[in-house]
């Protein structure tokens, strides 16, 4: 339940980050780093794992709760992607000694996260209204049509 368009994005923005990651362990250029260095690592930890928990949260619920609670959803990971944006504008990338191709993915993921947007499918968003719909009839003691419930409950 995301854009589509926005899918492909956050898949690039994973992608880049993790390959900073990887460049920061394959080098490892010193034993020692400043505090605000090492305050920024324990940073982007706890964001990074805000969002695992996020995901695995999401992974473990269904369909029908994800459907009701998507703006609360697309809103907290849009927080967590700009935290991880300004961790990342602040971070001391002189002091890790990067390369020059490296510093230059971590200017754009920067970029990519301060940009970001707490997005919502239409489609879903289309859909969540449906069911908000259904249930209000219901609730009204209004009976649903049988074809529309029943499509509704193929689709969850």
């Amino acid at each position: 339940m995301s854009s589509k368009t926005e899918l492909p994005l956050r898949n690039y923005k994973s992608k880049l980050l993790s390959i900073l990651v990887e460049e920061l362990l394959r080098n490892p250029v010193s034993n020692f780093f400043s505090p605000s260095t090492i305050l920024c690592f324990k940073e982007m930890y706890i964001v990074l794992q805000r969002i695992k928990t996020l995901m695995e949260d999401c992974l473990s619920r269904t369909k029908m709760w994800l459907l009701m609670q998507i703006h609360v959803l697309a809103n907290s990971f849009h927080e967590l992607t700009l935290k991880l944006s300004t961790l990342l504008d602040i971070f001391p990338f002189k002091e890790v000694e990067l390369s020059q191709d490296i510093e230059e993915l971590v200017v754009l993921v920067t970029k990519l996260c301060s940009q970001s947007k707490p997005l919502v499918d239409p489609i879903d968003e289309f859909f969540r209204r449906q069911v908000l719909a259904m249930l209000d009839r219901i609730e009204k003691e209004i009976v649903p049509d049988h074809l529309k419930l029943k499509k509704v409950i193929e689709d969850l």
